[in-house]
């Protein structure tokens, strides 16, 4: 019977505590199959019932479920009851009714129709609680039962060991909320980033759910609204403001958005979208950290730019043009090649193909679900890096400003500085351009 649980909410049990009474009735939402039992309502004595699912009836715990309705009761109980159903529990074995029935306040009641009993007492100052189900007429077994705060903030277990007042006020600005940014945005709060605005124009459609963390019930949604819902619906103190627009386009809408927040992140598609992220990060002065995959999926690709210190995405990809032009020459001419060498066969890209001049009818996908969620993960653990160094935390330091993930690169090495990531899983952190004479983003940093 070790398996059984019985869920109840912290407001019941304190309730019910403070109810003086002995003993009382409690209504049960059962779920057979996973053998969890939710209380739902709560009874002193043969009163009325009172609702014990406050803030907790929406969820699959909380309902009831057909044919699965039950009843219990509960008791002030002793100590010596509670370490009795301990040592039962790790013996296998079923705590004896008259000793039950001697450590329980109250009249012991006969069992037609109860499916358990949940007991209480005072240990150490502390209040404790206890389960026993029903098995036949006079048998009970000793189960788990569990006190839960519904509204309690997710991540308190975490404690010292993580500093999550420093991020807990940044607000972070997220363009591009398809497959990477969507992951991104998953982590970032799970390492205790509170406050998000997120950015972008776009719908999740059918080819979309191959890669995109979303549900498949959200199909249609703007993406956007499908990632701050997951967000709020797992941690409802998480702060998420959906902005359907293209940074592009409504550039305007998106300046003063940018100079209220601590850092940028971009993930869309397209160099276009990335060069006008950068610079209008740069011209707030915040930093902007940009996430992607290369190269038909091959390679993943994170840079932490920092206006005054680092070179602008712009400064990067002159720099790099000498070994890879990565955003236009090296993909263009690789889909080229494919064009003509397999007529009519259907391969991908990473990003929107409208950038290259391509019908994106003739275009699948290439890029790896798993890899862009990998990708996502390691560019929010870049963002939290770069917010909490920046707030003092030094140990917090990245090794360097550009990280390459070798994805599932070729056999043949890439030029420099590919060939750091030419196997699968690896990953180097290199440094960035610095800022240049005369750069329009880069500013008055060159």
């Amino acid at each position: 019977m070790s398996h059984q649980l019985v869920l109840m909410t912290a407001d019941t049990a304190g309730s019910i505590e403070g109810s003086q009474a002995k003993w009382g009735h409690l209504g049960l939402a059962v779920n057979v199959p996973e053998g969890t039992y939710h209380v739902v309502t709560w009874s002193k004595k043969t009163e009325r019932n009172f609702n014990a699912t406050e803030g907790w009836s929406v969820h699959d715990a909380g309902k009831s479920f057909k044919g699965g309705d039950g009843r219990g009761l509960w008791y002030r109980g002793t100590v010596e009851l509670h370490d009795r159903g301990r040592r039962d529990s790790i013996r296998g074995q079923p705590t004896p009714v008259t000793f039950m029935q001697e450590q329980v306040e109250g009249n012991w009641l006969t069992f037609k129709r109860a499916l358990l009993i949940v007991t209480f007492c005072e240990r150490e100052g502390r209040v404790e609680w206890a389960g026993w189900m029903r098995s036949g007429e006079d048998v009970f077994w000793p189960i788990d039962i569990e006190i839960f705060d519904p509204t309690a903030d997710l991540l308190a277990p975490l404690g010292r060991a993580w500093p999550r007042t420093a991020l807990a006020d940044e607000l972070v600005t997220v363009v591009g909320l398809g497959s990477v940014g969507g992951a991104a945005c998953e982590a970032m709060a799970a390492y205790g980033v509170r406050r998000f605005a997120l950015v972008d124009e776009d719908r999740l459609s059918a080819k979309n759910f191959a890669r995109h963390r979303a549900i498949r019930r959200h199909h249609g949604k703007h993406k956007v609204d499908s990632v701050a819902e997951m967000m709020c619906e797992r941690d409802a103190s998480i702060d998420v403001e959906p902005i359907r627009a293209n940074v592009v386009y409504d550039a305007d809408k998106i300046r003063p958005l940018i100079k209220e927040s601590a850092l940028v992140a971009c993930f869309t598609d397209g160099p276009e979208s990335r060069r006008v992220v950068n610079h209008l990060a740069f011209w707030a002065r915040r930093p902007v950290v940009f996430g992607c995959t290369l190269d038909f999926g091959s390679y993943g690709e994170i840079l932490v730019l920092l206006p005054g210190r680092t070179g602008c995405l712009e400064c990067n990809r002159v720099a790099l043009r000498n070994s890879m032009e990565i955003e236009r020459g090296l993909e263009y001419s690789e889909l080229q090649e494919r064009l003509e060498s397999t007529p009519g066969r259907h391969f991908g890209m990473s990003r929107a193909e409208s950038h290259y001049g391509v019908d994106p009818g003739m275009i699948g996908t290439t890029a790896v679900g798993a890899d862009l969620h990998l990708v996502g993960a390691i560019s929010a653990k870049a963002i939290v890096a770069t917010l909490l160094t920046r707030a003092g935390f030094r140990e917090q330091q990245l090794p360097g400003s550009q990280a390459l993930i070798g994805l599932r690169p070729a056999v043949i090495p890439d030029p420099e500085p590919f060939c750091r990531a030419g196997r699968t899983g690896e990953l180097a952190w290199l440094p960035t351009s610095s800022p240049r004479t005369g750069c329009r983003t880069c500013g008055e940093a060159a």
